[in-house]
């Protein structure tokens, strides 16, 4: 996801001029159509990033973790995978069992946190 995302953050879209009134219902014809050496970069509404959590249940507390070893996968209770758009949850789907009910909350308010600190990597890397 993120890579596409910066992918699209890089995008220049060559303007297009239409010689053609918009009162006029016949077909636009391609002598019509000119294509400028003007480019302008490509709006983006929002990007998307995905983040998985895995929670570490013990007696006393639940652990988050994020992007740990395989070795401590296999521990986990449960994985969170959520996409975010640092809004809004896009997608979000759980597995296994989620004892604490502000869990997710928490996870949502990290997943925020994580969108913004992706997005200020991402736009330092364009702007190189």
């Amino acid at each position: 996801v993120c890579a596409a995302s910066a992918a699209l953050a890089d995008v220049r879209l060559p303007t297009v001029k239409l010689d053609h009134a918009k009162e006029d219902e016949s077909p636009i014809q391609q002598q019509e159509i000119s294509v400028l050496d003007e480019v302008s970069p490509l709006k983006l509404a929002g990007s998307p990033v995905a983040i998985t959590f895995f929670v570490v249940q013990s007696a006393s507390k639940d652990f988050v973790l994020v992007d740990p070893p395989q070795d401590l996968v296999e521990h986990c209770a449960a994985r969170i995978s959520m996409v975010t758009d640092g809004k809004n949850i896009l997608m979000m789907r759980t597995r296994g069992m989620l004892t604490n009910e502000n869990l997710l909350s928490s996870v949502s308010t990290m997943a925020e946190r994580r969108h913004r600190s992706v997005m200020e990597t991402m736009r330092a890397a364009v702007a190189q």
